[in-house]
């Protein structure tokens, strides 16, 4: 718990100007030292909680609500989540990525190592939900960190790939993330390096499909639409009167029609029109014949 609210204080901008003052306090009541990081570290969470109190016993209205629900302790329950959706990304844990066919557990973060800008790499472990009063929430993001120092060539940059060895971790002490700063990338198995822990990285470009609004309403979204085109002058119609019209089906009947080029060869037929009336009459002579002949008997 210590670990990740020293790490949301040091991600928070607004907190920033209270750690210069707070290191200036300490290098004034220990001039003898040279590294603060481990004190502030340790003292700091008081002494900002004490700080923030002051200024909202003098002022409370100038007072910012989220430094003042940062400065108490947030609940000792906390909330963990299975999988969480970000900046329309779907995200889920590596535990329960292991019994999926897609994959949703790849996380990259940009970063500084040892001066240099980098990119650090690993799976998800864990989405924490911490609670602060009057209702501030913060999702962090615990996850594995591989091994991306360059100097001991557990990864592999290539002029178009990334190869990295997922078996190496590293940065256990600096396990979170805040969830907004995670980008989602895939580890593929090495074709070069088959049955290994060695994984080529992939990134893609996310289409946000699962950064849906959940209370969106029809009439809402057509509220503020502009249905008319500037870029068109504007023509007055006029209506037709259809109230005096008397015509009827057959005044729209042309009888002057010409058939002359629908014959029966279009339509791929090669029976001719006078056998076609001789047959038909030598088809009713036959009936004839045959309701004589049951007369007779």
């Amino acid at each position: 718990m210590k670990k990740a609210i020293w790490f949301i204080f040091n991600n928070c901008q607004q907190l920033q100007p209270y750690f210069e003052e707070h290191l200036q306090s300490l290098q004034r009541q220990h001039p003898e030292s040279s590294d603060f990081s481990e004190m502030q570290q340790s003292t700091f969470p008081d002494w900002f909680a004490k700080r923030i109190r002051d200024m909202y016993s003098l002022n409370p209205p100038q007072t910012n609500e989220e430094l003042y629900a940062l400065s108490c302790p947030p609940d000792h329950r906390v909330t963990s989540y299975k999988g969480y959706v970000v900046n329309g990304v779907k995200f889920r844990v590596e535990s329960r990525d292991d019994c999926k066919r897609a994959q949703n557990c790849g996380v990259m973060v940009p970063g500084v190592h040892n001066d240099v800008e980098d990119d650090y790499y690993g799976y998800l472990d864990e989405v924490i939900e911490l609670s602060f009063i009057r209702d501030f929430r913060v999702i962090l993001f615990k996850r594995t960190w591989f091994d991306t120092d360059r100097r001991r060539k557990h990864v592999i940059f290539e002029p178009h790939f990334i190869s990295i060895d997922t078996s190496r971790n590293a940065y256990k002490e600096d396990p979170f993330i805040l969830a907004y700063q995670a980008k989602q990338v895939f580890f593929i198995d090495d074709p070069v390096k088959r049955n290994s822990q060695w994984k080529i990285i992939e990134r893609i470009s996310h289409r946000h499909l699962w950064d849906i609004p959940e209370d969106n309403n029809a009439e809402d979204l057509l509220e503020d639409v502009n249905l008319l085109r500037e870029d068109i002058v504007e023509e007055i119609v006029e209506n037709v009167d259809v109230q005096g019209l008397s015509d009827t089906i057959d005044d729209f009947i042309d009888e002057d029609i010409d058939d002359s080029d629908c014959s029966m060869e279009d339509f791929g037929s090669e029976l001719n029109p006078d056998d076609s009336d001789t047959d038909t009459d030598k088809s009713n002579h036959e009936i004839e014949n045959v309701e004589s002949e049951d007369d007779d008997l």
